[in-house]
């Protein structure tokens, strides 16, 4: 009975988000700029312990380098919440954790109107009206997934809701992205895991690898590009926001495409992460 709720959560949210875009209309009359791109975020999985909060932190303040970013703790652990603290961040942090399913519209609609240029959600490790609710709104969902069997198993569950998700928006989305996280190159399983994520049929970035420096960044209130600029650690944060960009970016230029060709009633299925030889250079990193 709770997850037929939750579903109705993701109908609502996914409904409303069809009724208001975030994307505006003159990103279509002008030239695309990669760092004026306007988007809703949702990092989201099923599974606790995956660096969902450190990736969620740490994508929104490099992201604010260039645009305004909100980043929405609808999580009631409240990692991101406690991270803000310190008043540190370059972003705004709200606490915005979505506990009941009546409550989907009110969340959905305060979510799509913040003033801001992206809006990044750090979802629950659970499946709820949060996680729902975030899916169903978000212009891209990002799934981190760490190397192990569980953390596979629980990623098959996460596509699902957003493929859900997609079934039921006009637009077709959200975007999926794959996201390798908390990675050990040391590690057979860490060396596999790009080649293993392929196999799901979604999108995958680059690696967020499991580095020391990420984990002190939290612990002085700060975020990586701040405690430790141009490190290793802040390099596998900047590859994952050019890659997020871009992947939006490929997308928005598609939509400009089809408005042009007046294709309103149909549009070929998006691809499932595989890039034409003329498209690699532009998501290559």
């Amino acid at each position: 009975m709770a997850k037929r709720k939750s579903l109705g959560t993701l109908d609502i949210a996914s409904r409303l988000k069809t009724l208001n875009p975030s994307t505006s209309a003159n990103q279509f009359r002008t030239n695309l700029d990669l760092d004026k791109l306007v988007s809703i975020i949702a990092v989201a999985n099923l599974k606790g312990g995956v660096g969902k909060s450190t990736i969620a932190v740490n994508l929104a303040c490099e992201l604010a380098k260039h645009q305004k970013v909100v980043l929405i703790d609808a999580d009631l652990q409240g990692t991101a919440s406690s991270w803000a603290e310190q008043d540190q961040l370059p972003i705004e942090v709200k606490a915005l954790p979505l506990e009941a399913d009546t409550d989907a519209e009110t969340w959905v609609n305060h979510v799509l109107g913040q003033k801001a240029d992206h809006v990044i959600i750090d979802c629950p490790p659970h499946v709820g009206p949060s996680t729902f609710g975030a899916i169903g709104i978000s212009d891209m969902t990002l799934v981190p997934v760490m190397p192990s069997g569980t953390d596979l198993m629980a990623t098959v569950p996460a596509i699902q809701i957003i493929r859900a998700a997609q079934s039921v928006r006009r637009d077709r989305g959200p975007l999926c992205l794959l996201v390798p996280s908390r990675v050990d190159r040391r590690t057979a399983a860490g060396r596999e895991i790009e080649a293993t994520l392929e196999t799901l049929g979604e999108p995958v970035s680059p690696c967020v690898r499991q580095r020391t420096a990420l984990v002190d960044a939290f612990s002085t209130g700060t975020w990586i590009g701040e405690f430790a600029p141009g490190s290793d650690a802040h390099e596998d944060i900047k590859a994952l926001a050019t890659t997020v960009k871009r992947r939006w970016l490929m997308e928005l230029r598609q939509m400009r495409d089809d408005q042009r060709t007046s294709r309103t009633t149909w549009r070929p299925p998006r691809s499932n992460g595989a890039v034409s030889d003329t498209e690699t250079h532009a998501v290559s990193l």
